[in-house]
């Protein structure tokens, strides 16, 4: 079972919330993402605002312009362990809204708790 380790004792990970940060530029992509990630993590319990990402350009080229950024929070918690296995989830749910081969929504999943909020992604760097 995982878990952390304490003066030799294995403890299992304390279930920490999921969060999914969403990057998205053509209508109606991220309320499908929202239903598929609902379908596998269970019911959304906040959803935030859509806000302009006019932070880099990174994406421009596969996603187009006029990105904007949104998180999801979900009711279930998860371990922390699984979050790997939640990101290759949400690169499914990146795969099935292609268009033409490219990504119209970037879906970053991580964890929410007391001391950290982390979010898995492919890219490398910070």
């Amino acid at each position: 079972m995982p878990g952390t380790i304490e003066m030799g004792t294995r403890h299992p990970f304390v279930p920490e919330r999921l969060v999914v940060a969403v990057l998205a530029g053509r209508a109606g992509r991220p309320v499908g993402a929202k239903a598929a990630l609902e379908e596998r993590f269970g019911p959304v319990e906040y959803a935030s605002d859509p806000v302009p990402w006019r932070y880099s350009a990174y994406y421009d080229r596969e996603m187009g312009p006029g990105l904007v950024r949104l998180f999801w929070s979900f009711e279930r918690l998860v371990d922390p362990a699984d979050l790997a296995t939640i990101k290759l989830a949400a690169i499914d749910i990146e795969d099935a809204f292609r268009v033409a081969g490219d990504r119209t929504l970037n879906l970053d999943p991580g964890l929410l708790s007391l001391p950290r909020f982390v979010l898995a992604t492919t890219k490398d760097g910070s």
